[in-house]
């Protein structure tokens, strides 16, 4: 199913991109459960497409998910987390809520300073 879902949102079917994502990850979910990196990794496939076909809705509760489950596998603070806080602030910033995105990217900020250190290259100074 997983394969499918990536060939249909390569011929931009994204209905059936959606269908096959939703039937995959529940695959995912039931033979290597929810903290299983390949399962985290459909439902963020899942939750970009959500956002690009303006189910931000959809989103926001996908990533809710994926947080706790990459809190519960990389621990807190993670790169991986963060990463799941800048896709949660872009949720955020779709849906007009600024102050909140403002509180994601400084969340994901602090956690990419902290996992990574003040000097690591990926880190980006601040103004």
């Amino acid at each position: 199913a997983h394969s499918l879902s990536l060939a249909y949102m390569s011929m931009g079917d994204d209905e059936a991109a959606e269908r096959y994502l939703s039937e995959s990850l529940q695959a995912y979910k039931c033979l290597r459960g929810p903290t299983h990196a390949k399962t985290i990794s459909v439902q963020e496939e899942l939750c970009r497409l959500l956002l690009r076909t303006d189910q931000h809705e959809k989103a926001a509760e996908q990533l809710k998910t994926i947080i706790e489950a990459k809190r519960t596998k990389y621990g807190d603070p993670s790169e991986e987390l963060a990463s799941t806080y800048k896709l949660q602030a872009t949720v955020s910033l779709s849906n007009g809520q600024l102050d909140k995105a403002v509180q994601h990217y400084e969340k994901c900020y602090s956690m990419m300073k902290t996992a990574l250190g003040a000097k690591h290259k990926k880190k980006i100074g601040r103004a």
